[in-house]
């Protein structure tokens, strides 16, 4: 249940940045990106769901995974 109010307060924390700096088509476009790319993906749904590896190591791999393209 925290999980879910941080994500939400994120996500809006988000949607408000994206439409003061015009930018909410491009941030919308960028976490279809990020969420298909997650969803097609059983083996990094995995990864990213595995307590065992460090945050550090996810955010690594996320970032080499989307840094050209979001």
């Amino acid at each position: 249940m925290l999980i879910t109010k941080v994500a939400k307060r994120y996500a809006a924390a988000l949607i408000q940045t994206a439409e003061e700096t015009k930018q909410l088509d491009k941030v919308l476009s960028d976490m279809r990106l990020i969420s298909e790319t997650i969803a097609a993906s059983r083996e990094l749904q995995f990864f990213l769901r595995n307590e065992i590896i460090k945050e550090e190591k996810k955010k690594n791999v996320l970032a080499a995974l989307f840094s050209d393209k979001v």
